[in-house]
């Protein structure tokens, strides 16, 4: 069975030539939207583990569109594993894939919730887990994949700044999201 430990890392570049691909036959199967997430989208040159997020209101389940994914990637060359380790769900992904020998994880989520989506699957783990941490200790908030929480109500999940705003944070673009522990997150 293969792991992440098993993924070939990859240049940005062909990353982001698969990513194309990736994105023509998930337009092929109806998704509104398809974009880079994760180290692609902070720009980092040896990638890992490739992050897509699919957008539409409609699709809410990738399970149904499984064959037909794999199919129009095999007519264009690409060789695609189901994940084994199974912990897509841990992860909030809808699937997770290697495609000649890449990690792929995918994630579904509707035009409302994409905000909250991009933002914690753009970071680094520290990163991500230290503006978790924010949420929860100083503002008494829980920061989801679909949406940051005040108790069971929905404070902001439709775009990043505004999860930032709401996070008292300085809005990061995605490049700067890669905690080292050397430089200070910044909260308003």
């Amino acid at each position: 069975t293969l792991s992440l430990h098993d993924a070939l890392p990859i240049s940005l570049d062909s990353a982001m030539k698969l990513f194309e691909v990736i994105k023509e036959c998930l337009g092929i199967l109806g998704f509104d939207d398809v974009l880079v997430s994760g180290a692609a989208r902070r720009g980092i040159q040896n990638i890992h583990l490739l992050s897509i997020v699919m957008v539409s209101d409609y699709i809410l389940s990738f399970y149904p569109l499984h064959s037909k994914f794999q199919e129009l990637m095999a007519e264009r060359g690409f060789l695609i594993l189901q994940d084994s380790e199974d912990n897509n769900t841990r992860n909030g992904a809808s699937a997770g894939y290697y495609i000649n020998g890449i990690k792929i994880l995918f994630y579904i989520t509707r035009k409302d919730t994409l905000g909250s989506v991009m933002s914690t699957t753009t970071g680094n783990d520290v990163f991500l887990k230290k503006v978790a941490y924010h949420a929860e200790k100083h503002l008494s908030m829980r920061l989801r994949k679909h949406g940051l929480y005040l108790g069971q109500e929905l404070i902001a999940s439709e775009t990043e700044e505004h999860i930032f705003e709401e996070l008292d944070m300085q809005y990061l673009s995605p490049e700067n999201r890669c905690y080292s522990g050397k430089q200070k997150l910044i909260f308003l």
